[in-house]
């Protein structure tokens, strides 16, 4: 069964360069990995690992310049501590706050300040 992300954006605080994943996400990714894309400095996109698989076929048909590709595979395996946190990238992480967006078979993880309803709409 595929796993589906759905609800409202979270606003999750900033500690010691982790964020909460919210409770309702973690109980649906089920372990304690993720893959993490940064899409860019303000935006990481969050793949359990069966959705990480199943979206690889969709990004090689893509172009090697795509940027999007490009980030897919520099993408990165990380660990859900025992506190239900996940380590933040730099810029990220000197925030105090980050928004959780469900996305589908994805959350994005945004800077508050560059996050638009745009993006879930």
């Amino acid at each position: 069964m595929e796993k589906t992300f759905y609800g409202k954006p979270k606003i999750q605080k900033v500690d010691r360069h982790r964020a909460f994943i919210p409770s309702k996400a973690r109980q649906l990714i089920g372990g304690n990995l993720v893959y993490l894309v940064y899409i860019n400095e303000d935006l990481i996109r969050c793949y359990t690992p069966e959705a990480y698989e199943k979206t690889k076929d969709d990004m090689l048909q893509r172009s090697r310049d795509d940027s999007e590709r490009q980030a897919y595979f520099l993408g990165q395996i990380c660990r859900i501590d025992d506190s239900g946190r996940i380590m933040l990238n730099a810029k990220m992480s000197e925030l105090e706050k980050v928004i959780f967006a469900p996305n589908g078979d994805v959350i994005d993880i945004y800077n508050p300040k560059q996050f638009h309803y745009k993006h879930i709409i």
